[in-house]
């Protein structure tokens, strides 16, 4: 078993790193050394970019306050420029997000992929693999999920298009074609 710690500010990354937290969810103000020791022992990082994202896009609908879309905006600058710097050092990032519905909605996680190309500067390719084998070694189930191989589950989809050429056609669920759950179709459109 291993820790998931949700930490934000520079010291609180840095301990849970060092108490030995092996997954770190947001890290808005990850900063290079925190970046360097997440690298050197093996750390994920889950930036849940479009959370922030999705409150400066309806936050002004759904009543949150002007000040509080001017502190989002803030910490979405800097949560931006320091997952692109963690990035670039070398850092593992996954997706992930902890929309709890209402207008933030489940099943949006492709926006998060989106980000990770638009936002931090991943490409297509990289950004799907924080979103499968990356993911999957942050819940644990490396072993069993998160890329096509024998002997693993079969939980995935097939989409109409090619994600790599256009990462939109996953953010509209009308594209999903095809869903297999543990090696069973559950949804066929084709």
């Amino acid at each position: 078993r291993f820790v998931h710690a949700h930490a934000q500010g520079t010291e609180g990354i840095k301990n849970a790193i060092l108490g030995g937290v092996k997954v770190i969810a947001h890290a808005i103000y990850i900063d290079e050394e925190c970046s360097a020791l997440a690298k050197d022992l093996d750390v994920v990082v889950v930036p849940t970019l479009s959370i922030v994202n999705k409150i400066l896009t309806i936050g002004s609908k759904i009543g949150i306050p002007e000040w509080g879309l001017r502190k989002a905006e803030e910490a979405n600058k800097a949560h931006i420029s320091n997952i692109r710097k963690a990035y670039r050092l070398g850092v593992k990032i996954a997706t992930g997000t902890d929309f709890c519905g209402g207008p933030l909605r489940m099943g949006d996680n492709a926006l998060e992929i989106k980000l990770l190309v638009e936002s931090v500067g991943m490409e297509p390719k990289e950004a799907l693999i924080a979103a499968t084998r990356v993911a999957a070694e942050a819940v644990g189930l490396k072993d069993s999920v998160g890329t096509i191989e024998k002997g693993k589950i079969a939980d995935l989809i097939a989409v109409s298009g090619n994600p790599l050429d256009n990462l939109d056609i996953l953010m509209s669920k009308e594209n999903i074609k095809l869903v297999v759950k543990e090696g069973r179709v559950v949804k066929k459109l084709f």
